[in-house]
């Protein structure tokens, strides 16, 4: 269990620069992780995990386990993890996460207890523009009483109507930021339909690759449905082509096709991120096409166990040939939760919540949803919620002079009762729409 949305120390160190992959990622769908309890105004969180890993000499759980303690904000945020041996107790290290307003993760910090004391060792920080886009992200050590920086990227976003048109990277490199990439988006409709990576050489921006032809299943959840990736070669030229689909739990596998030819295609790779019905992962496969089959190159699955309230109580992960070059699956970890703590989600105030309108209820298919009276500035997340606590629509809407408005559109959504819930930074206020 983590609240981490930053990059690893190992991250830092793979992170992109000479391909169009941070591009990708920008379009790649975030599956929904908290699905099943997205319309729960009280949510269920673990106070406590013991984790052991999988010793491959003995083939048997190590007897080193480690006990983790959490503890929560308001919003069911992870603040703190602590981490203690399970058979002295003795304290070796804690995580410290902060949100902003609008629930960003803003800092990671990590300590390891010495000498009776809690000592800083390293962290990352994120910073945020008014449209929650990063501006800049850190990752620093503890050096002699002060932070130094170690790895590090700023961004230069420009917008047009709150649609990104532009972003600059800068790259920390010899105790400075420098140019590194630069990502161009055509925006048709309020929407991308291309982008294009460039990279600094030689004190200019050449291309470097683009993707082209977007299509969105889910524009405010920035979810595509199909695109074609393109290198620059002189000339552009078509290198791969993706097509992505999506379950009502966040499952999304995503199809990959090379070029073969002017307009010819060949099956090449799929991947796969599975989900339960309460959104919990249940795994992650990467398959290649041989021939007429897909082969599993890769895959990590995890084996859950719930309690009677269908909290995961038990969570085994295992991965597709790390033995020695097995086709069988080889534990990794298993982690047992429990303490499970009852969280009553920060509510806005009544004053606040009576001004919200959401109309016409009953709809047929859309509905617009006002809100005035906002005294603190920040972005509101409006999520739209099944009876089944699966997300099925994400919007941000931006106020202005403390009002906001925003329409939806339900018309793909079959009839029945939906939640909205909207994420001020005054606090969580859920209405009810039916649609007929």
């Amino acid at each position: 269990m983590t609240a981490s949305v930053l990059l690893s120390a190992e991250a830092w160190a793979q992170k992109p620069v000479n391909h169009l992959e941070t591009a990708l990622a920008k379009l790649r769908p975030a599956a929904v992780r908290a699905a099943g309890r997205g319309t729960q105004q009280t949510v269920s969180r673990p106070g406590r995990a013991v984790q052991a890993n999988w010793d491959t000499n003995t083939q048997a759980w190590s007897t080193a386990a480690v006990v983790e303690t959490y503890v929560y904000d308001s919003r069911a945020n992870l603040v703190q993890e602590v981490f203690a041996d399970s058979a002295t107790t003795r304290l070796t290290s804690r995580s410290l996460y902060t949100y902003n307003a609008q629930n960003r993760n803003t800092e990671e910090l990590y300590q390891q207890w010495q000498n009776g004391a809690w000592v800083n060792t390293g962290r990352f920080v994120t910073t945020y523009d008014a449209q929650d886009n990063p501006t800049q992200e850190l990752d620093q050590e503890w050096q002699n009483g002060a932070w130094v920086t170690a790895h590090g990227y700023q961004y230069l976003n420009t917008y047009s109507n709150n649609v990104l048109t532009e972003q600059i990277e800068l790259r920390w490199n010899n105790g400075v930021f420098g140019n590194s990439q630069r990502l161009l988006f055509t925006v048709a409709s309020g929407q991308w339909t291309d982008v294009v990576q460039q990279l600094w050489k030689l004190g200019a921006w050449e291309n470097e690759a683009r993707f082209v032809g977007i299509v969105w299943h889910n524009w405010p959840a920035q979810q595509p449905a199909s695109l074609r990736e393109q290198e620059w070669q002189g000339v552009w030229e078509d290198v791969l082509r993706y097509t992505f689909t999506y379950a009502p739990n966040g499952t999304v596998v995503e199809l990959e096709e090379e070029a073969v030819g002017p307009g010819t295609w060949a099956l090449s790779a799929r991947s796969t991120d599975t989900f339960d019905s309460f959104g919990n992962e249940l795994g992650f496969r990467s398959e290649s096409r041989q021939g007429t089959a897909w082969v599993l190159e890769f895959e990590d699955r995890n084996l859950l166990t719930y309690t009677a309230a269908n909290d995961v109580r038990r969570r085994v992960s295992q991965r597709f040939g790390s033995n020695g070059g097995s086709t069988g699956f080889e534990n990794q970890e298993r982690v047992h939760y429990s303490n499970f703590l009852s969280i009553t989600l920060g509510t806005a105030p009544a004053a606040l919540a009576a001004q919200t309108q959401l109309y016409p209820n009953p709809t047929t298919g859309t509905a617009t949803l006002v809100l005035a009276g906002l005294k603190q500035p920040g972005g509101v997340r409006v999520d739209v919620f099944n009876t089944l606590g699966q997300l099925l629509l994400q919007r941000t809407a931006r106020p202005g002079a403390g009002l906001v408005s925003e329409t939806l559109d339900l018309h793909g959504l079959p009839a029945g009762v939906y939640s909205v819930r909207l994420h001020t930074p005054e606090g969580t206020i859920v209405k009810r729409l039916v649609k007929e």
